[in-house]
């Protein structure tokens, strides 16, 4: 009887958990990346420039440092994009597609990432630094931030300029 009693309540738990299993599917996220805005030439000439530039690490808020996209729900806050997210760390992305952007702007010069893996001494640096980025309640995406260029030696900047997007609704 014991044995049967054990054997029925093991069935039942069975059953339960099967119940407590949902069928549906939950959305699967959607990844995303950066790409340059700018547009090689359509005749790339493949010439080492002798001149490097080095590109330091994009500096991002907290806030941004997560592979879920972050959105705006007012001034002060923000909402995590569970399903939208980045393939790549933001801080990453931003760096990369900074060095490819000034690589085709300026293809006078050499871009290299920092830490710099060459003999050759780099003539000044690049530092990007954004301040706020995402899609705001507007429905627009704003970029707010500044670069700096600096002396290979030193952390005084040569030239320090804001950076201000906002896309169109």
């Amino acid at each position: 009887m014991r044995r049967r009693f054990m054997h029925v309540l093991a069935v039942s738990c069975l059953l339960l958990s099967w119940g407590c299993v949902s069928i549906k599917h939950s959305p699967s996220a959607r990844l995303f990346v950066l790409r340059a805005a700018a547009e090689p030439p359509v005749t790339e000439r493949a010439i080492a420039s002798p001149v490097l530039v080095g590109v330091m690490p994009a500096a991002l808020p907290d806030h941004l440092v997560r592979s879920q996209m972050v959105t705006w729900s007012s001034d002060n806050e923000v909402h995590l994009e569970e399903y939208a997210r980045w393939a790549e760390p933001l801080d990453v992305g931003v760096t990369r597609v900074v060095r490819e952007n000034l690589g085709i702007l300026l293809s006078a010069y050499r871009f290299v990432d920092y830490p710099w893996r060459t003999e050759a001494p780099v003539r000044c640096r690049v530092q990007v630094e954004v301040r706020l980025f995402g899609l705001q309640p507007d429905g627009t995406v704003r970029l707010d931030g500044r670069w700096a260029l600096l002396a290979p030696g030193s952390d005084e900047p040569l030239e320090v300029q804001p950076v201000a997007f906002q896309s169109d609704e």
